[in-house]
């Protein structure tokens, strides 16, 4: 291993979180400046990928109160910092993307080009761990949970990749991924002298280890599944692939906006697993990954309360789809279609922006009470919040309880 500690002793671990106040009203009119250059309707740059839901608090304490043993939190955002951070704090690193990222890059609103970038941050530890800040500490996790001896824990799980939705840039992400991992390693390198990690019952079970043992045949290799939990790097694996994909980094890196030519953090995963640079060991026993949507809200609400997980990821999708839609506009099938028709007692729309997906389902619903913030141009809610003070979500939950306790009281 290439690594600057040696194998049998004690690294330094770092933290690095990617965060954006997709509300922030100097932040969205430089993204509405940008805006032209890609297509409005597609999901990959869809307004939830930048939505704040007012939880980074939470983020910092599960880190603060679970993982006190973390060296140092590299806090990447586009110079936007809360108010209530303390930007001296011990063990915090406030890093700008103009710290990291080539000037003629920037601004950025991809993902992907900031991740790329990671590995130039000032001061970061061969041995880190990417977060974005829908995944959450629940529970005690140790430095051993995500590096063993050095190398990254990562579930190797052969999968193949499967491009699921044609108007989402993600699917081609994972398509050019594999492709990269097999342009660089034979079926031979990959999983031969490493083949006891692809098939070792006794740390990722035997269902697993067979599952492995049928895709082993396959040449070139099928891809690896993702779990959809934080990234487990090696700077140095991310260091030669730079050197030896130099122009796909630079593309990546100069792509303001997602598209269907990007590349992302899978690949670091990727490499380490066809190289050999990882250990074994089931990480779906320590987190987990839910998506903000109907079917999973009990799940997610069970694995955070009762702290079934060590960390949990809180995606936050758009699950509305031309498909779910008839030909005259109305919602026909899918996960919205059941929520709208169910009959909640109150239904609150807590969006500080006009959203159109949430929208219509929130008008569609018929749900026997609304609520949601003030817009001119439409008054159906049936409880209606002025935000023009504050237009953040914590000040809308707040109003919210507020008159919904008055509501409660006089009743």
């Amino acid at each position: 291993m290439d690594s600057q500690f040696p194998l049998d002793s004690p690294f330094p671990i770092d933290f690095v979180l990617l965060w954006v106040d997709g509300g922030d009203p100097a932040w969205r009119a430089k993204k509405a400046k940008y805006l032209p250059e890609v297509k409005l309707d597609d999901p990959s740059n869809g307004e939830q990928r930048y939505r704040d839901w007012d939880l980074l608090r939470h983020w910092f304490r599960g880190v603060e109160k679970f993982a006190p043993w973390v060296r140092s939190i590299f806090f990447v955002t586009d110079d936007q910092w809360p108010e209530w951070l303390n930007k001296d704090a011990p063990k915090l690193v406030c890093t700008s993307h103009r710290d990291f990222i080539p000037e003629d890059c920037l601004p950025t609103f991809n993902s992907n080009a900031i991740e790329m970038n990671l590995w130039r941050i000032n001061g970061l530890s061969e041995h880190f761990v990417e977060f974005n800040d829908d995944t959450f500490l629940l529970r005690p996790i140790s430095e051993d949970a995500f590096f063993h001896n050095g190398l990254p824990v990562i579930e190797p799980r052969l999968a193949p990749v499967v491009a699921f939705y044609p108007n989402r840039p993600v699917s081609y992400f994972f398509l050019h991924e594999a492709a990269i991992v097999n342009q660089h390693f034979s079926r031979v390198p990959a999983y031969g002298k490493n083949f006891w990690k692809w098939i070792c019952p006794w740390k990722i079970g035997f269902k697993l280890a067979f599952w492995n043992l049928l895709f082993s045949f396959f040449e070139p290799c099928p891809g690896f599944a993702d779990p959809h939990l934080p990234f487990f790097c090696l700077k140095s694996t991310i260091e030669k692939i730079a050197t030896l994909e130099p122009d796909l980094f630079n593309y990546v890196s100069g792509n303001r906006f997602r598209t269907d030519r990007d590349i992302g953090p899978r690949l670091f995963r990727d490499w380490q697993l066809a190289s050999g640079r990882f250990w074994p060991r089931r990480i779906s026993k320590i987190g987990m990954h839910c998506s903000i949507i109907p079917r999973e809200i009990d799940r997610l609400c069970d694995t955070i309360a009762n702290q079934r997980r060590s960390m949990v990821c809180a995606n936050d999708i758009g699950y509305l789809s031309e498909k779910d839609f008839s030909w005259s506009g109305r919602l026909q099938k899918g996960a919205a279609l059941d929520f709208v028709k169910n009959r909640f007692d109150i239904l609150l729309d807590i969006s500080t922006e006009t959203t159109y997906p949430v929208h219509y389902v929130q008008l569609s619903s018929v749900a026997s009470y609304k609520v949601g913030r003030y817009i001119e141009t439409d008054l159906r809610y049936d409880l209606l919040i002025d935000t023009k003070e504050d237009n953040s979500i914590a000040y809308l939950i707040t109003q919210i309880n507020v008159y919904l306790s008055k509501i409660k009281i006089k009743h």
